[in-house]
């Protein structure tokens, strides 16, 4: 049986960050950038040691897709980055980083008078106080 290499400690160490981001978001355009700003930093803290430099372009929120991230071919092309997807709980981790950031941003796709971008300014309010 072959030993599975495990970056929990990388992701336990970044979720109460991107759960509070997450939590901040006030548009489905944040919950995107968040989720590939804290996939980059997972993936630049285990590329590092094999001199890969992910970029924000890299990785992408998919929220109708099967594994709901995107990975770009500049990083699945390559072996180092299959055989860590493959021999490692890395795509485990992002799929579970994916899943956090599709329910929001479901949630914010379903109440978009929630978000600072739904309804800005309700004219129907714009009367005179009554005292």
């Amino acid at each position: 049986m072959s030993q599975r290499i495990s970056y929990t400690k990388i992701e336990n160490e970044l979720w109460p960050e991107y759960r509070d981001r997450l939590n901040k978001a006030e548009s489905t355009e944040d919950v995107k950038k968040f989720f590939a700003y804290t996939a980059m930093e997972l993936l630049a803290q285990i590329l590092e040691s094999r001199e890969i430099k992910p970029r924000f372009e890299d990785v992408q929120l998919d929220p109708e897709g099967e594994r709901n991230y995107i990975l770009s071919a500049r990083l699945s092309d390559r072996q180092e980055v299959a055989d860590l997807l493959a021999g490692s709980d890395l795509s485990d981790i992002l799929q579970r980083l994916a899943r956090a950031a599709v329910k929001r941003y479901q949630h914010l796709s379903r109440n978009p008078d929630r978000s600072r971008f739904g309804t800005f300014y309700d004219k129907s309010r714009s009367g005179s106080f009554s005292r």
